[in-house]
């Protein structure tokens, strides 16, 4: 509840208190929720936090792979858009990243590994059993993974690949219908999407999107992206990835 006020309230949060109480207080309880549904989420919430911050995970991967239970390959409810295969291997990005010894200089063995996740994402199959907005949705959020994956990690990136990257996220979030569920999911894809554009009418299109998913979902976190985004385009970009989401004060950006 903690971390969902963040989101309320401008998405700017200390983050250090929140997940590790949740978590104590999972362990403490004998039993799950119904379908695991608040454990999941919480769990969704502290990897996605992760991912953009220096801080680890909460939740750890063997531990997320408990929670998902017997259904292993879906969430327990459907309000999580991010399909459980994409945020396992998301979980095994920040890992990957979070263990090493140096994370400004990438060993050839981490970067080896970089590339082998990259191919793993781009081979599996697409999530078409839910149908068209699903679909959509979930796409969206594999080429933004990839372009957080290469991000994170500095690698050289080829133009023509970088614009197909960036055009399929686009792609698929102009599929979904504006102000509905599936839209208003799409804050991480298309920030992603967005810290690489230079064009001005998709820049003005990010824009009204971001104001159509404030409007309608009301979660402060998109108005602070929109924010970042807009430095970025100003030419205002930390030249590590992991320091995009310093924010006012203590408090850092709670993008999800």
């Amino acid at each position: 509840m903690l971390c969902l006020c963040d989101l309320c309230h401008g998405g700017l949060s200390d983050l250090q208190s929140h997940f590790r109480g949740a978590k104590r207080l999972i362990e403490l309880r004998q039993e799950r929720t119904i379908g695991c549904f608040v454990e999941q989420y919480l769990a969704w919430l502290d990897v996605m936090a992760a991912a953009s911050h220096s801080r680890s995970s909460v939740f750890s991967s063997q531990e997320i792979i408990t929670l998902l239970g017997e259904s292993g390959d879906r969430w327990s409810f459907d309000a999580i858009p991010c399909p459980s295969d994409q945020f396992q291997i998301v979980c095994e990005i920040v890992t990957l990243y979070k263990n090493q010894l140096d994370p400004d200089n990438s060993s050839v063995e981490t970067l080896t590994q970089v590339s082998e996740i990259k191919q793993r994402l781009l081979e599996r199959p697409a999530h078409c059993e839910r149908g068209q907005n699903w679909l959509h949705m979930t796409e969206a959020y594999r080429f933004a993974i990839i372009l957080y994956l290469l991000r994170l990690f500095s690698c050289d990136i080829d133009e023509f690949e970088l614009d197909w990257l960036v055009s399929s996220v686009l792609y698929h979030a102009r599929a979904t219908p504006p102000a509905s569920g599936w839209s208003d999911q799409l804050l991480w894809p298309l920030f992603h999407a967005g810290l690489e554009l230079q064009d001005a009418k998709r820049q003005e299109w990010v824009r009204e999107r971001a104001r159509c998913m404030q409007s309608s979902g009301g979660f402060g976190n998109v108005k602070s992206a929109l924010v970042l985004l807009e430095g970025v385009w100003k030419g205002k970009r930390p030249a590590k990835y992991i320091d995009l989401m310093l924010g006012r004060g203590s408090g850092t950006v709670l993008l999800i």
